[in-house]
């Protein structure tokens, strides 16, 4: 997308994340109200009974560690609940994410 200069993916304890680095914050959110995303969201469900989202602004990019820990402090959920098996605390052996993983 026009304005993003990164998105690393990357898996930590069963779960799938993406850090999404831009240009301004007006580039992000011009993307995060195009239909680009509106249609990427309304297919999301199909891959993950889970979402949840956290926006911070900071000087490069952040450390796995770092944009995790912001998420699980600051995220805002975007649909479904974290469950037992794949919340946020998913165990590093969880049954559902494996089946994702293949």
């Amino acid at each position: 997308a026009e304005g993003n200069v990164c998105s690393p993916t990357f898996s930590y304890n069963g779960m799938q994340y993406i850090i999404t680095m831009w240009e301004s914050k007006d580039a992000m959110r011009e993307f995060f109200s195009s239909e680009a995303q509106a249609n990427a969201m309304a297919h999301l469900n199909r891959v993950s009974c889970y979402a949840k989202v956290h926006e911070y602004v900071t000087k490069g990019l952040p450390s796995k560690g770092i944009a995790i820990n912001e998420w699980r402090k600051d995220g805002q959920r975007v649909y479904g609940e974290p469950k037992g098996e794949c919340g946020d605390m998913t165990p590093k052996e969880c049954f559902w994410c494996s089946l994702f993983n293949e």
